[in-house]
């Protein structure tokens, strides 16, 4: 299961951007979002994300993987020195007819209900501050990519980042990447000195 969640990390950021711009995202989030709409699917459907999912797993593989997840980790995860929210809302176009299964399951394992949002205004942007950060922190590289894995606090939550060796060769690094590689660049990361600007 976990080198088919890597290859649909993947898989999603290639599929994600498809032109050489950065992106930031949570493969992890994004699947187990997939893994609540599994659960309302039949069919055909269901075939597809189980295969999205789980790759070759079986249907009670991926339930007792992502059963584990959410598990650990659904509401507020409460450790010393954080807090972790899990997000667990959906949203829908207004006007999107679902399923009435979906806001069953949505309300009856996960405590939430489906919302609308107007996909007019689908365009607003975030605004993130920026940081500068000089440490040891777990670092990879080689001929291709330089990964850093960035903490958001102790070593529990990272951010990992994936940059080209050779600049501008981000979409290049993106089509030839694979979950194992992804697997490997995260393992393999040792403590560094590390320069982290904005």
């Amino acid at each position: 299961m976990d080198y088919a969640q890597f290859n649909f990390a993947v898989r999603l950021i290639r599929e994600t951007v498809r032109s050489d711009q950065s992106v930031i995202l949570s493969p992890a989030s994004i699947s187990t979002a997939l893994f609540m709409i599994y659960h309302a699917t039949d069919g055909e459907m269901k075939q597809r994300l189980q295969k999205i999912l789980g790759g070759n797993a079986r249907k009670m593989e991926i339930q007792r993987y992502f059963g584990k997840i959410l598990a650990d980790n659904v509401g507020t995860r409460n450790n010393n020195n954080y807090i972790l929210n899990i997000a667990n809302r959906f949203y829908a176009r207004q006007g999107f007819s679902m399923k009435p299964s979906l806001s069953y399951i949505l309300q009856f394992y996960y405590g939430e209900k489906l919302h609308n949002f107007n996909y007019e205004q689908r365009n607003h942007l975030a605004q993130m501050s920026m940081m500068h950060l000089k440490a040891q922190l777990p670092y990879y590289e080689n001929n291709f990519v330089q990964v850093v894995k960035l903490p958001y606090v102790g070593e529990e939550v990272e951010l990992v980042i994936i940059l080209p060796k050779i600049r501008f060769n981000l979409l290049n690094v993106r089509e030839k990447m694979t979950g194992r590689d992804l697997i490997m660049y995260i393992q393999d990361a040792i403590p560094t000195e590390v320069e982290v600007i904005k």
